[in-house]
């Protein structure tokens, strides 16, 4: 994902809806979960979760990975941080590989439940979601590369990698620290979720209870985690 500002573009419906990208997103996923409630097939058991999270810890990856390009290039303020149309890591395969990322992780979270039902529901507007938001911000890359970012369009798919022939030019510089930092807090949350809920369910029969104080328990460790790693990589973590 390229994230763009609509400076010098009427505040339209379109600009307004992608500004609250994030809401929409929240919700559709929490729609999701509301759907588990109701799907008399859900249930949390060791494979579920191994399987649900292997496929979202593989999303945190791409995330992370793309990250690692995107803010660094691209987050902070302009014009420093422009350093041209982003063709290194993984958007040397895919046009869009945060937006790939949050379909692994939105499909990885209800894969743990064991509701086709609630991924339907969920990834579903997703795809709608990304692919409309990609869209929309490819106009701006349009607009600000002209030909090139055309070209780059033309060679590469939105969403799934084009491993076999990559964009042969590689812009853009990586920065580890700069891409974790954003996502610390939410990959701590869900691989302490994981590890937990796979240690409750070899115990005994997940209930929704346990799986609620799991889920608060994973939330507030990953509070104090990000906390802590900031305070010790804290140079690293500056702007």
């Amino acid at each position: 994902m390229h994230e763009l500002t609509s400076a010098g573009k009427p505040d339209d419906l379109a600009s307004r809806i992608y500004r609250k990208r994030a809401l929409v997103g929240n919700v559709i996923v929490f729609i999701g979960f509301a759907a588990i409630l109701v799907d008399p097939y859900a249930g949390i058991t060791v494979s579920r979760l191994t399987i649900g999270l292997t496929v979202g810890l593989l999303g945190f990856a791409l995330r992370i990975w793309a990250s690692s390009y995107q803010w660094h290039n691209i987050a902070r303020p302009l014009p420093d941080a422009r350093t041209g149309l982003i063709t290194a890591g993984p958007y040397s395969f895919m046009r869009h590989p945060i937006y790939s990322s949050m379909l692994l992780l939105t499909a990885g979270i209800f894969l743990a439940f064991g509701s086709w039902i609630a991924a339907a529901v969920a990834i579903t507007p997703t795809v709608f979601l990304n692919y409309w938001q990609a869209k929309y911000e490819e106009s701006f890359l349009v607009e600000r590369y002209g030909s090139e970012a055309q070209r780059y369009q033309r060679h590469l798919p939105i969403f799934i990698p084009k491993i076999w022939d990559p964009f042969p030019v590689k812009n853009g510089t990586f920065s580890f620290s700069q891409g974790i930092k954003h996502d610390i807090g939410p990959l701590s949350a869900f691989v302490c979720f994981g590890l937990l809920m796979i240690f409750v369910a070899v115990r005994q029969k997940a209930t929704l209870t346990a799986t609620l104080l799991v889920l608060i328990a994973s939330v507030l460790f990953s509070f104090l985690l990000t906390w802590l790693i900031r305070k010790i990589f804290k140079q690293e973590f500056a702007e």
